[in-house]
């Protein structure tokens, strides 16, 4: 086998101790990740989407958005400040 250049080799000897030193979270992450949502509104209304604040979970579409809120299929309004994740439910 041919000998690995040292630029290619990790200097912990064990891997997953390495995720530690690094945080992957941007700030504002969730008004990205919704305005990208409202950028291609026809997906948008086709995608049931897990919607997680504080204290609640939904499992809903959304149908439009305020300044400050989401507005879903059920008639229910998510402020965005209380949004802790959003994604897209997969069957």
């Amino acid at each position: 086998m041919n000998k690995i250049d040292n630029i290619y080799k990790t200097n912990s000897k064990n891997i997953s101790q390495n995720n530690k030193k690094y945080c992957y979270v941007k700030e504002g992450n969730i008004e990205d990740k919704i305005n990208e949502l409202f950028q291609n509104r026809n997906l948008l209304y086709h995608n049931k989407m897990i919607i997680k604040t504080k204290e609640k979970e939904y499992k809903t579409y959304i149908i439009d958005k305020t300044e400050k809120e989401i507005i879903t299929v059920d008639s229910n309004r998510i402020p965005i400040n209380e949004i802790v994740e959003i994604e897209k439910e997969y069957p």
